[in-house]
């Protein structure tokens, strides 16, 4: 389901020039995810449990950017939707 700002948004859906940076985009964030999951999990093994809490709840930020991005090239949200996603931390 389209968001409503993609709704009522103009913009036609993305050119296929810019699909290799879109996956790129897509590909950074998981990878992201999986650095700061697996960087979780050593400070947890090691007993610190709130920086461990702190590095999850960041991957699954960039899992969540990850789908915003999936949601873009699917044409499901905007281009200010997606950009806010990675510009405004509200």
């Amino acid at each position: 389901m389209k968001t409503k700002a993609r709704q009522k948004s103009k913009e036609g859906h993305i050119s296929s020039k810019h699909w290799t940076s879109i996956l790129k985009l897509y590909r950074a964030c998981l990878n992201n995810a999986n650095d700061l999951t697996a960087e979780a999990e050593l400070l947890y093994k090691h007993e610190h449990y709130a920086r461990a809490v702190t590095l999850s709840l960041l991957a699954m930020e960039e899992i969540g950017k990850s789908q915003i991005v999936a949601d873009f090239f699917n044409d499901m949200v905007s281009s200010s939707e997606l950009e806010n996603a990675f510009k405004r931390h509200e």
